[in-house]
Parts: C-alpha cells; sequence; structure tokens
C-alpha cells in the first residue's frame, strides 16, 4: 500500500479594506512518498493542485456575497465557511481511493457536496466510471433503479426532487 499523507491547510479572504475575515476555507494536500509510487504521487499532487484551484475560485465567489453581507450589517456579520474534509477509504497495492466533503455555510447558505476519487496505485492514473465496467448506461441505469428503489421503500410518504433521478446520475 502506498503511503500517503494528508494535510489539511487553511486560508482567508479579508474585506476590501483588509479589517475583517470575510472568508475562511480549508483545503488539503495529499502526497505520496514516491520512493515506490512516483506516478501515483505525481498524479495526487496535481489532483491537489487543481482542487485548490477549484477552492480559490469558489473562495473568490463567496468573498463577494461576503462583502456584500459585511456592507449590509457590520454589526452582524460573522463571516463565510467553506470547509473540506479528505477521507481514504481504500489504499492497497491496486487502488488509492479518497471521499472528499465540501461544506460551505454562511450569510444564509448552507451546502454540502461530496466527492470520490478512484487512483491506480502502479500507474497512477485516475479511474473512471468507464475503466471499472463495460457499459456505463448499463451500469448508471442499474445504480439509479437500485437508489430509487431504495429511496421510496424507505421513505414511502416523500416528496422527492421531480428528477432526482438525474441527481444520482450526477453524483455518480
Amino acid at each position: 500500500a502506498p503511503d500517503v499523507t494528508i494535510d489539511k491547510r487553511s486560508e482567508q479572504r479579508f474585506s476590501e479594506d483588509w479589517s475583517t475575515p470575510t472568508v475562511t476555507f480549508t483545503y488539503h494536500e495529499i502526497s505520496v512518498s514516491p520512493e515506490e509510487h512516483q506516478e501515483l504521487a505525481d498524479t495526487l499532487a496535481a489532483y491537489s493542485q487543481t482542487r485548490k484551484v477549484q477552492l480559490d475560485e469558489k473562495a473568490d465567489e463567496m468573498n463577494i456575497k461576503a462583502q456584500k453581507a459585511l456592507d449590509e450589517n457590520a454589526d452582524d456579520f460573522w463571516g463565510m465557511y467553506l470547509d473540506t474534509q479528505v477521507i481514504t477509504k481504500r489504499s492497497d497495492s491496486n487502488i488509492y481511493s479518497i471521499m472528499e466533503s465540501e461544506i460551505m455555510y454562511g450569510y444564509d447558505e448552507y451546502q454540502d457536496t461530496y466527492y470520490g476519487a478512484v487512483f491506480d496505485v502502479t500507474t497512477g492514473k485516475r479511474l473512471e466510471l468507464t475503466d471499472l465496467c463495460e457499459d456505463k448506461n448499463l451500469f448508471l441505469n442499474t445504480v439509479v433503479n437500485q437508489c430509487v428503489a431504495d429511496l421510496e421503500t424507505e421513505y414511502p410518504e416523500a416528496d422527492f426532487y421531480q428528477n432526482y433521478e438525474q441527481i444520482i446520475i450526477d453524483q455518480i
């Protein structure tokens, strides 16, 4: 199994006059001891950098909203937050996989999003669904049908989003 380290980092954005923190966000640097797994180390470094850029962009967007909230009511302003967690789900001689959560809150907003990523330990390649099955559509339909059946069984009285089948597919 690869020797993987996940380091959590934090950054802030500030008000236009630099007096008030407006957005606090976290990101992760995922690294591998490269002696045995140089390809995986390179892929995870690139993945970490890409996620950092994405989170920087989200923090900048949040900062615009936060600045507006601060301007409207400085006495009641407490900032916006984008917190991420990265958890290793599998790590062996074949596969390294992670689950990442992203929670944004503040200024009357709350959103949580989850991502997964699977990597081939030997080649370092990020694996996609098409690498794991021959018929992607058959796989997606099977998963969606099972999820829908499970949801409707578990919550028979619930009204789900009209397009929740597509939401499930988008999350896969």
